[in-house]
């Protein structure tokens, strides 16, 4: 058996094995979505809310009731629409929204393979390679993991991104031609409006158009539809939107060692393409060319995703979503590096090496869904206890004195906590705890406690706002519902 075929059965096999943990993950929570909301997804579900209730998308976040949107409209504005468009229940919007993060996720993983595809056109690549790695990619455990599912705009915003970079590529391929630039930039256009931190892949181009093309009737054709649609949701979004978007994101601080945690974190996750950078390393440094192929912009895309990146990760709160860039063009480089290898003679070192890389990430794949058995597995098997004592909380706090504080972002949303009326308070714990420690948000919501302008609160009792309550009078009250860790504080 030769080399090249036992390295595309690994690849075959991890594959298979990402594909089958997220068709798994996808199935466990079908039988909980209209109760299950992941992390962070409070407020991006809230929005989208307002948007199908015909309310302000950006309100002030500094003040009562202190409501944080942080993206770009164009995220909640499509989740929206096609909720409105199949006329989805508010309460079935979780569920709406995971199949359409799904759907970008197909997108993502077919961007990736045309553009492996169209780089490596000059040497007669394989259909099959490109077509695994990007499958890899795109449905790993870990990376895109549950965000492969999850009500966030990082999905659509790298398939975006990974538009642009395609289009660039056929638009430098033509010579430059002004349609081709201008299509490459509407596309980083539409990934900004999506999330406007996802600037990797449009600083690298221009900066590989300035340095490397040295054409400034390029970077000029190619920057102005990032530039104009920066300039439009700037001038027309006004103070609430530039505070949401630009300042609430930037409150909290940076640190290195949060950096350093996730990318320890990723090591074994992407340990082939972390292999495969090392490798892009010492063949630059020592001026040789890269597997046959001139990828002197995806070098660039690749140093710059892991700057820029790296900073936005060292911020307090940030995930591994935050280098989902950087993920996708080391896919890219991987793919060129495992072609050459299948494609020419390589030594058994080499081919051994890519081999074990492969193996570590199946072990990591297999070692992350086994942690996660005890909440795939009720799912899976239709008995999940939690979910139905979840509804049964939810129908109770439905039925309370309103409006209702909760810190559970799914007891928070407007169709539980308010009786779908305007507004609701989702308190995003990142944002408030950092913004009230340096001074922004005044009395913040636990002025509104004191203030007694909650009907009720339902609360863990450790929580801050417990005492706060029992202090302003609030009557505490036993949940008539055992297991859940919440309190009642009854006006």
């Amino acid at each position: 058996m030769t080399a090249r075929t036992v390295l595309r059965a690994l690849l075959g096999v991890l594959a298979l094995l990402d594909v089958v943990i997220l068709v798994v993950r996808f199935v466990s929570v079908l039988s909980a979505a209209d109760v299950t909301v992941f992390p962070a997804e409070g407020p991006a579900l809230y929005a989208i809310w307002k948007i199908r209730h015909g309310y302000r998308l950006y309100e002030w976040p500094l003040s009562p009731p202190y409501t944080v949107t942080y993206y770009n409209p164009l995220f909640y504005e499509m989740y929206a629409r096609v909720c409105s468009l199949f006329r989805v229940a508010d309460a079935e919007t979780p569920l709406a929204g995971r199949v359409v993060t799904l759907t970008w996720l197909l997108g993502a993983g077919g961007i990736q393979y045309a553009t492996a595809r169209r780089l490596l056109r000059p040497v007669n690549p394989s259909r099959i390679l490109p077509a695994l790695i990007a499958v890899i990619a795109w449905t790993g455990a870990v990376f895109p993991g549950w965000w492969a599912i999850s009500i966030r705009p990082d999905i659509a915003a790298v398939t975006c991104a990974m538009c642009g970079v395609y289009l660039s590529i056929r638009a430098f391929d033509s010579g430059g031609r002004a349609a081709a630039l201008l299509a490459a930039g509407a596309a980083f256009a539409l990934t900004w409006a999506v999330k406007q931190s996802y600037v990797a892949f449009f600083a690298g181009t221009l900066l590989y158009i300035a340095v490397w093309r040295r054409s400034l009737r390029e970077l000029a054709v190619f920057a102005s539809p990032v530039a104009a649609t920066a300039a439009a949701a700037l001038a027309i979004g006004g103070a609430a939107y530039r505070t949401n978007v630009f300042l609430a994101p930037s409150v909290n601080p940076l640190s290195l060692l949060n950096a350093i945690a996730w990318y320890r974190g990723s090591l074994f996750a992407d340990a082939l393409l972390w292999g495969v950078l090392i490798v892009v390393i010492a063949r630059l440094t020592r001026g040789r060319a890269l597997f046959g192929l001139d990828l002197t912009y995806v070098a660039v895309l690749a140093v710059c995703a892991f700057v820029i990146d790296s900073i936005l990760l060292a911020k307090i709160g940030a995930a591994l979503n935050t280098l989902f860039e950087l993920h996708a063009v080391l896919a890219l480089l991987t793919t060129a590096a495992l072609n050459r290898l299948v494609s020419q003679p390589a030594s058994r070192t080499v081919a051994i090496a890519a081999g074990a890389a492969l193996i570590v990430m199946w072990g990591s794949s297999a070692a992350r869904v086994w942690r996660e058995r005890s909440t795939i597995l009720p799912g899976l098997e239709g008995r999940d206890v939690d979910a139905d004592r979840r509804r049964q909380l939810a129908a109770l706090v439905a039925a309370l004195p309103r409006p209702v504080y909760a810190e559970d972002d799914l007891l928070a949303l407007p169709w539980i906590s308010t009786g779908n009326q305007f507004p609701a308070v989702i308190r995003d714990g990142a944002f408030h705890d950092a913004a009230q420690k340096i001074g922004l948000l005044g009395p913040g919501i636990e002025g509104m406690i004191k203030s007694r302008q909650f009907a009720t609160l339902v609360v863990p009792s450790v929580s801050p706002r417990a005492s706060i309550a029992r202090d302003a009078g609030y009557t505490s009250k036993d949940l008539p519902l055992a297991g859940t860790g919440l309190r009642l504080y009854l006006r």
